[in-house]
């Protein structure tokens, strides 16, 4: 997880709000994806150097977030 947390801290340096550090995504929205087979890592002894996730269902999580969407969403 500390590679969410790096890159959320610079997305906040960056201006942009789209992930806060220990709110998302967190350890078990991660664990989740990798369950059900559409999140990866890639690792390098022992180091996490990325994360994927390829998914197109949407997520019930931006449902209930109170969020202004700029253009409609589709799937939902």
């Amino acid at each position: 997880m500390a590679l969410f947390a790096r890159e959320a801290d610079r997305m906040q340096r960056d201006g942009l709000d789209q992930w806060q550090s220990g709110i998302y995504p967190l350890t078990e929205h991660i664990e989740a994806d990798i369950r059900s087979g559409y999140g990866w890592v890639v690792a390098s002894r022992g180091d996490v150097l990325a994360y994927l996730s390829i998914d197109d269902t949407p997520d019930p999580f931006y449902d209930a977030a109170n969020l202004t969407w700029k253009t409609p969403r589709e799937g939902t």
